[in-house]
């Protein structure tokens, strides 16, 4: 496997949400995340994913094809 597959490339899309203090909290997190992915849906075409912990344990909603991707979230959200 070539070194460009295995991580970010340069015209990938990264962003990261951090809650910190008491919980819970009314802040949504993951719901914040899918929008911080929507607004970079021009990056990353190929696909994305969601990665959340609340300090303890850690929830992966895995990668998808990007045109499904935001279906396949918001399901996982609900």
């Amino acid at each position: 496997m070539e070194f460009e597959e295995l991580g970010i490339r340069e015209e990938c899309g990264v962003f990261g949400c951090v809650a910190a203090g008491q919980w819970p909290t009314q802040l949504e997190v993951a719901q914040v995340i899918t929008l911080g992915l929507v607004a970079l849906q021009h990056r990353g075409q190929e696909s994305a994913g969601i990665v959340t912990s609340d300090g303890w344990y850690i929830t992966l909603c895995h990668l998808e094809i990007h045109r499904s991707l935001f279906n396949f979230i918001l399901g996982c959200l609900q």
